[in-house]
């Protein structure tokens, strides 16, 4: 967790940063050795194996690329399921390949998306268009209703995990950024005036979101 003026992907800024990518990431390095990946796609395979009946795995670019690969790559299973490769040109996804696709007999109807943060949930949606897009060219493989599941590390908890419940995309998380607050402040890793701070900031964002969400619910958004 960094604390300052962020701005965010999905626009707007924040007071806090959840940086989750790796040392040797090729655009934006960050803070995280192999072994923290491992720890972490650990912990998501407890979180999701057991819940969620998926054929297909996807990291969404960039961060989310490196968790899904250890958590594909050591998953609890005899027989893993193909992964999906996407990477991003010109701000838009498209799939590079699909890993183990030779020999798998059924075509992908459930695919579990990976990925570092949810704010507002626009990448996962431009990974879900890239496969919709990427199914009417070569890769028939990927059904045509495929359904979608997203698992990632941290969940703002700006409301997006709702808004895509509502369509059609559960989403698991290992913690959510008040959680992660709340954990940090008792061990002492950050000091009062950034706790306070950062939690008033999401006070006041997670009322936003769950105004406008309650809006767009009844009709009344644009």
């Amino acid at each position: 967790v960094q604390f300052g003026d962020f701005p965010l992907r999905a626009g707007g800024k924040s007071s806090v940063y959840i940086n989750l990518r790796t040392k040797n990431h090729s655009r934006k390095p960050g803070l995280l050795d192999q072994d923290d990946i491992r720890k972490i796609s650990s912990a998501m395979q407890k979180e999701v194996c057991a819940k969620v009946l998926f054929d297909a795995v996807c990291g969404i670019p960039q961060a989310g690329i490196p968790i899904a690969r250890e958590f594909w790559e050591n998953m609890p299973y005899d027989i893993r399921p193909p992964r999906i490769h996407l990477e991003e040109c010109n701000g838009e996804m498209y799939i590079e390949y699909i890993s183990l696709l030779q020999g798998h007999a059924q075509q992908l109807s459930h695919i579990l998306f990976v990925d570092d943060v949810l704010t507002t949930g626009s990448s996962v949606r431009e990974a879900r268009e890239a496969l919709q897009r990427a199914r009417k060219g070569v890769w028939k493989s990927i059904q045509k209703n495929f359904y979608c599941s997203l698992l990632v590390v941290v969940d703002r908890d700006q409301g997006a995990s709702i808004t895509l419940a509502k369509e059609g995309i559960e989403t698991y998380s290992l913690f959510t950024l008040p959680n992660l607050l709340d954990f940090y402040y008792e061990e002492g890793r950050i000091i009062d005036e950034e706790y306070s701070s950062a939690m008033e900031e999401f006070r006041k964002v997670h009322f936003h979101s769950r105004e406008m969400s309650e809006l767009v619910e009844h009709g009344c958004g644009d």
